[in-house]
């Protein structure tokens, strides 16, 4: 908003209030009272004056615009944390099992305790042969024809990736969302939740 030209708009507002009101008073001696109504319209321009000169410039300076956010700033939304490669490369032989449908590829990075939530079918924690078993069951049914994570964080404390996976169930295509996320355990990344909706 341009500040200078609402000042200046603001100054012309006052002087027309004072001729309207100088209109009004005919003799600037007579004690004529003004109308109740001509008081009010008086009092409300003078307190858009006054919101206008001073109230609004102040609304921009309360909030004033970052030219050039540090690099490790919020607000660049980067996070600059070191990549995990066996974190990078589980992510990797997930997605391989998951577009071979093969759960062998993967199952033994599978946690003590795995979140599962598969949509139409099982939800809870289950133990990692569980686990196993349920995705068996599931890939058993449904033959992947595309899958890829389209959007993977290998840089915090608890990766995760997700992606969309195309299958073919009984002659009819169809998609679901896959989720995965892992945590370090005795020293290494397995995985804690998997989730297919």
């Amino acid at each position: 908003m341009d500040w200078e030209r609402v000042r200046k708009d603001g100054a012309a507002f006052w002087l027309s209030s004072l001729a309207w009101m100088h209109e009004r008073i005919p003799d600037e001696r007579s004690l004529t009272l003004l109308r109740f109504s001509d008081t009010l319209v008086l009092v409300m321009r003078l307190f858009v004056l006054i919101l206008f000169l001073f109230v609004l410039p102040l609304q921009a300076q309360i909030r004033p615009k970052i030219a050039n956010p540090r690099p490790n700033s919020l607000l660049n939304e980067r996070i600059e944390t070191r990549q995990s490669p066996e974190a990078r490369a589980l992510l990797q032989r997930i997605e391989q099992g998951i577009l071979g449908g093969s759960v062998e590829t993967f199952s033994a990075s599978f946690g003590k305790q795995v979140s599962m939530t598969i949509s139409g079918a099982e939800s809870g924690y289950y133990s990692a042969g569980q686990a196993f078993l349920i995705l068996r069951n599931f890939f058993s049914i449904r033959k992947p024809t595309q899958f890829a994570f389209s959007r993977t964080n290998d840089t915090v404390a608890s990766p995760y990736a997700t992606g969309r996976l195309s299958f073919i169930r009984r002659g009819s295509k169809e998609s679901v969302q896959v989720y995965v996320s892992f945590t370090r355990q005795e020293s290494q990344w397995v995985i804690t939740q998997f989730n297919i909706y």
